[in-house]
């Protein structure tokens, strides 16, 4: 398991659970995310399939941030609240498959990181092969509700070789 925490926004948690690939998630020590993020993705999936995530709730100043940056930025509530918990938790790893959310996660000094990059990450932890982190990236491009171009697919799974031959071999 992985030593960083997190926070997480849904986009990430949906398209990894419709491509069966949550276990990349264990790059992760810990998985927070507001209780809208909760509330969210209940209206996707089965809530069983997010017992790992740790709800907080925020206090009242990061509430009225959250507020500001849904108002100022025009993104989501939910976008927003996970953005202000990063902040209140001290927590510098944001998860969001989404454009606005990841540029403002960036102005506010957090590190936003989407599906790709979590599949890449448990492939170079070893959490996933590099046949499933491949087949996974596939399967974001068509079986996932994640608007991605092909480009940006062929661009990961290009990594993920270029990867593999950076590595030692085995003397086994």
């Amino acid at each position: 398991m992985g030593k960083e925490k997190a926070v997480s926004n849904t986009g990430p948690i949906i398209h990894l659970s419709e491509i069966k690939a949550k276990k990349a998630l264990k790059i992760f020590s810990s998985i927070f995310c507001p209780l809208s993020v909760q509330k969210e993705l209940s209206n996707y999936i089965d809530t069983s399939e997010t017992r790992f995530l740790k709800t907080k709730k925020l206090n009242q100043s990061h509430k009225q941030l959250s507020e500001m940056l849904h108002v100022r930025f025009e993104i989501s509530p939910a976008e927003a609240e996970a953005i202000a918990l990063c902040k209140q938790a001290g927590i510098k790893i944001f998860l969001t498959d989404d454009l606005g959310a990841r540029i403002v996660s960036k102005k506010f000094g957090r590190t936003p990181v989407g599906s790709i990059g979590i599949l890449l990450r448990a492939f170079r932890e070893k959490i996933l092969s590099q046949s499933q982190a491949i087949k996974f990236l596939e399967e974001l491009e068509y079986k996932s509700s994640l608007f991605i171009t092909p480009d940006l697919i062929k661009e990961a799974i290009q990594q993920a070789e270029k990867f593999s031959k950076k590595q030692p071999k085995s003397l086994l």
